[in-house]
């Protein structure tokens, strides 16, 4: 009824992705656009609606249709009369809260250093200090920190993929060539593609800056094909065969 109601109020889906892979994922873990950014003029009231409506967790959400009703009949109430009832502003900090669950560390990082930066460079001109730039020595330092950590972060991020995707025990190999992971399965089915692309997502969203990783996921490789890719130097994992076939069900 949620996703009914996001749609009616904004014509677009709460959920949506490229693919239906990408689509169930969004449904399981990401947050709802709030639909006062793409409809300026609904009632804060009808938000508060949609969003518990919406909440991952079952006990977030109305008990039963008479609440919600109950809830429904105060935003008519407010839309016919033209009157809004106030929002508190701990209310309103919630919802912005909920609606930045979905934002990745890069999307926020850089305005928040930037806004740090120049927080900075007020506060030694307030102190009066001679040459403020003299406290952006740390910001230096921590950026030098930075760089050297990030000079290596695409072999980390992707042995960080492969100990979250070896205890998966149809994942048979799994290699990295630049920015792309290749992950070799006994059988893909929908449940390993969902959960590859949800562990896919925690690693792209823990990147700063640059291009994600991308993933193909197959299980149609003959024995040339898995021999031309073990040659290659991406290999993160490879699962033991017999450990393999033991872990694989009868």
């Amino acid at each position: 009824f949620g996703v009914l109601l996001y749609e009616m109020v904004t014509g677009q889906l709460p959920f949506s992705g490229n693919t239906p892979v990408d689509t169930l994922h969004a449904i399981a873990f990401e947050e709802i656009r709030p639909v006062s950014q793409l409809r300026a003029n609904l009632p804060p009231s009808l938000q508060r609606v949609i969003s518990r409506c919406l909440r991952k967790r079952a006990p977030d959400r109305y008990p039963d249709c008479k609440d919600l009703s109950a809830e429904l009949k105060a935003v008519q109430r407010e839309v016919e009369s033209g009157i809004s009832a106030k929002v508190t502003l701990g209310e309103r900090l919630r919802e912005q809260l909920a609606s930045l669950g979905g934002l990745t560390p890069r999307t926020w990082v850089v305005p928040a250093v930037a806004g740090a930066l120049v927080m900075t460079i007020i506060a030694a001109i307030a102190l009066g200090e001679r040459n403020p730039f003299d406290s952006l020595l740390p910001f230096g330092v921590v950026g030098l920190l930075v760089w050297r950590r990030q000079r290596h972060r695409r072999q980390r991020l992707g042995r960080k993929f492969v100990a979250k995707a070896r205890k998966l025990p149809e994942v048979r190999i799994v290699a990295l060539e630049e920015m792309k992971l290749t992950v070799v399965v006994d059988q893909a089915v929908a449940k390993t593609y969902v959960r590859l692309n949800a562990i896919l997502d925690k690693i792209n969203g823990s990147m700063f800056f640059g291009a994600p990783f991308t993933m193909f996921i197959t299980d149609d490789l003959g024995p040339e094909e898995v021999r031309t890719l073990l040659k290659g130097p991406g290999i993160l994992f490879m699962r033991d065969e017999p450990a393999a076939r033991q872990a694989r069900p009868a």
